[in-house]
């Protein structure tokens, strides 16, 4: 009694409920892969907010502390971003493209990319700083592929905020 190839063997009653589970897990799946997708969205979208925010209140002190007449304190100022968590890169750049103040002395003094390339190593998103300030406005994006942030606010006096968390 051969009744065709493969499945169309069996039973009618154990084919329904056969392909009733496969799309139950199917449909499981799909939900479970939007879920994920929404949820890192989320993640990141509130990460972005809270990098936003400090690099607006850093934007604020920065404006406020005249550059040529007190880089002490502009570094001072730009050290302290260490303090605050997953904030791993931070660079205040002048026109020029040196590096006036960063988390690291002996990057102070470097042209930009030289001090990027220090940091390449340990972190892969250093490269990502190198984008150019649009406007007044501060930016902050995810380079593409990365979970990292990077944010580049302009400041007053020609120079730029650089920042970068993991």
């Amino acid at each position: 009694m051969n009744r065709g190839p493969g499945m169309l063997r069996w039973p009618a009653r154990w084919l329904v409920p056969l392909f009733i589970a496969l799309l139950a897990l199917t449909a499981l799946g799909v939900r479970y892969v939007a879920q994920v997708q929404g949820a890192a969205l989320e993640v990141s979208t509130q990460q972005s907010g809270l990098l936003r925010e400090r690099l607006s209140s850093e934007q604020a002190r920065l404006d406020r502390v005249d550059g040529e007449a007190n880089p002490l304190l502009q570094r001072r100022l730009v050290s302290s971003l260490a303090l605050y968590d997953h904030l791993s890169l931070a660079y205040l750049v002048d026109a020029n493209g040196r590096v006036q103040a960063s988390l690291s002395r002996r990057e102070v003094g470097m042209g930009l990319p030289a001090a990027l390339a220090l940091q390449a190593a340990r972190h892969p998103q250093a490269g990502a700083l190198q984008t150019r300030p649009q406007g007044t406005a501060i930016r902050v994006h995810q380079p593409q592929g990365s979970t990292a942030l990077v944010g580049v606010v302009p400041l007053k006096n020609a120079q730029t905020l650089r920042a970068g968390r993991p």
